[in-house]
């Protein structure tokens, strides 16, 4: 291999025994610092064979002794040839190289040498030799590695954290007293929980950057920055309306880091469970109903202001549920058949959706009385909600409505009795009294007609009555047998159009005496729900008693009409008639009471009793108005649904 000389050269120069002496001991000296030293170092002739290596290149390259070594090519140590042929190019250009090979050992693993290498040469620049020197790198070079494994972990991590993360400097004054600081690095979460982004926050002072007047928690991060610590706190951050959660450190003097996140939605779903706790507290302790919460140790924990109304007890007085066993049950046997029962409807919860299901217990209050608790309730999570409802009052009224009941089966039993009566009575009426009064007005007629040449005028007056009385009297029995049927009738309620029945019943009547001048007003339709037969008969009574009690006007007019009064409808017939005194107004619905008299008015008084009790089997009222020669109103509700 031939080499540029010149590069490295030795002296010429003729010496003298004193001086060659001296050079003798230099070059022993130099000898041994070779052999000596910790780098190991070799040196081979112009051809790249080596002609020496002290003890460190030996051991470096898990040799035994020299002569395993001598001889050989110096490239037969390296890994990469390519590498090996850098080296000899600047050898033999420049006379010199440095930098880093991999070598191979005896055993033929690899390792990392920085290698320097120069060619000596004389002084007319002819090579002579060439020496190199070595330094095992291997494990600088793994720690440098593993650093910068560390750093790209780091830099990953924190790029990819979910928390922002911010490099700040302290900026002091002459004094040495923290008045600001900028911002040197930001990852890409701090610009989505700030909302600035990294180029308009890096460099920036954070006065100015959240446009406050004073750097924001600079009484915090200052000490941390000077002093090292680290600091955890939450904070309302009011330029940005938002909380943070801030982590703040000191990774080397003056500089500081913050690990923040945005804790805003945490906090408004805090303040939203706190006010839905508050609402749920607020509805436990205003409940209607008595509510005990007691925990997994059978410790109770809370108790509304309806329980301690309903029982006298406070928590004081019952801290724990074997407390208030031993209270609500101070005999042993119903304390231990309330608790069996209890327990019992507890382990069905569990096979139930954790809901205790309802049962009666008779409780004993703090002042001694008794009441009847309906219990049920729910296990939720540790604790157990239980519901207590005071139905004493409702197991009373059930026995009461018991005893009702009982006395109305016996009541209804005596009205079938009564109705059978009734039925026989009615039968009494229709067949043994019509047959007397039937012969008597026959008997009357006949004598008329046989004696009636040989009879005075005032026998054969005698006779008419004696027959208009019992035509009266067969009137009045066939009034009292359709009074009578009004009240066993079943009701059957359809849609029935009182306007359309209205205006028939008064078509009919005006057939019976079409001479008479009648204004008939009605209204709109007026549909309701009811007995069409039965309401047909109460329209037929009024709208009659108002036909014939305007008789005697030139000009009649009759009004049906329909309004409102307290949300019910109110139906009301009107007439121009003679009317009556209003004192009298409650006594015209007894049957067979009369107001006019019999010469004036026919009639047997019992219409307005049979339409009062329709009206009444139908859920409603009926009352009248009048004045005398004013005309009179009768106005009726019905129980409509």
């Amino acid at each position: 291999m031939v080499m540029n000389a010149g590069k490295h050269r030795v002296a010429g120069t003729k010496i003298s025994a004193n001086g060659l002496k001296d050079a003798e001991v230099a070059l022993r000296i130099r000898d041994a610092a070779i052999a000596t030293s910790i780098n190991a170092v070799a040196f081979s002739d112009t051809n790249g064979l080596l002609t020496y290596v002290n003890p460190a290149f030996i051991k470096m390259w898990g040799y035994t002794d020299e002569g395993d070594v001598l001889g050989r090519s110096a490239a037969s140590f390296w890994h990469t040839p390519e590498k090996i042929r850098e080296v000899k190019d600047s050898l033999r250009h420049d006379g010199c190289w440095s930098g880093e090979l991999v070598a191979v050992r005896s055993d033929g693993t690899l390792f990392d040498v920085k290698l320097s290498a120069a060619v000596i040469a004389d002084e007319g620049g002819t090579p002579l030799c060439m020496m190199a020197s070595f330094i095992e790198v291997t494990e600088r070079r793994k720690a440098e590695e593993a650093l910068a494994e560390k750093e790209n972990r780091y830099r990953l991590l924190v790029e990819t954290m979910a928390e922002g993360v911010a490099i700040h400097e302290l900026e002091l004054d002459n004094a040495g007293h923290a008045v600001d600081y900028r911002i040197l690095d930001v990852n890409p979460a701090y610009e989505k929980h700030t909302g600035l982004s990294r180029k308009q926050s890096l460099g920036k002072r954070a006065s100015e950057l959240y446009g406050t007047a004073e750097a924001p928690y600079l009484d915090i991060f200052a000490p941390i920055a000077l002093n090292g610590g680290h600091c955890d706190f939450e904070t309302y951050f009011p330029p940005m309306d938002k909380h943070f959660r801030i982590s703040v450190f000191s990774p080397a003097p003056g500089r500081f880091a913050t690990i923040f996140i945005d804790i805003s939605q945490n906090k408004r779903h805090e303040e939203d469970l706190r006010r839905s706790e508050d609402k749920f507290r607020q509805l436990l302790e205003h409940s209607p109903i008595a509510i005990a919460i007691n925990n997994k140790d059978g410790h109770m924990e809370y108790l509304n202001k309806r329980f301690v109304e309903l029982f006298g007890y406070t928590l004081d007085d019952i801290p724990d549920a074997e407390t208030w066993w031993k209270r609500a049950y101070p005999v042993e046997s119903d304390r231990q058949e309330a608790k069996r029962t209890w327990k019992e409807a507890v382990a069905k919860s569990h096979g139930n959706h954790n809901r205790i299901e309802r049962s009666e217990y008779r409780v004993t209050r703090k002042d001694g009385s008794e009441c009847i608790a309906e219990i049920f309730g729910a296990t939720i999570g540790d604790c157990m909600m239980i519901i207590l409802n005071d139905i004493t009052a409702i197991k009373q009224s059930l026995e009461q409505i018991e005893y009702l009941n009982t006395a109305l089966a016996a009541r209804a039993a005596e009205l079938e009795s009564s109705n059978r009566e009734l039925d026989a009575f009615s039968h009494t009426i229709s067949h043994d009294l019509r047959t007397p009064l039937s012969n008597i007005s026959g008997y009357a007629q006949l004598m008329q007609e046989m004696y009636g040449d040989r009879l005075d005028g005032q026998a054969r007056d005698f006779l008419q009555e004696i027959h208009g009385a019992t035509e009266r009297m067969d009137s009045m029995i066939d009034s009292l047998l359709k009074f009578s049927a009004v009240s066993r009738q079943p009701l059957t309620k359809v849609r029935v159009d009182l306007n359309a029945v209205a205006a028939n019943v008064i078509t009919e009547l005006q057939l019976t005496a079409p001479q008479r001048r009648v204004q008939f007003i009605t209204s709109r339709r007026a549909y309701v729900q009811g007995d069409p037969t039965l309401l047909r008969i109460v329209m037929a009574n009024l709208l009659g008693n108002a036909w014939k009690y305007t008789a005697k006007r030139e000009s009649t007019v009759i009004r049906f009409d329909v309004t409102e009064r307290d949300g019910k409808k109110v139906y009301s017939i009107r007439d121009n008639g003679v009317g009556f005194d209003k004192k009298l107004a409650d006594q015209i619905f007894t049957p067979f009471h009369r107001l006019h008299k019999a010469e004036d008015f026919q009639g047997t008084g019992i219409g307005l009793a049979t339409a009062q009790r329709i009206i009444h089997r139908h859920g409603g009222e009926i009352w009248a108005e009048a004045e005398v020669d004013k005309g009179a109103t009768f106005f009726f509700t019905l129980g409509e649904d």
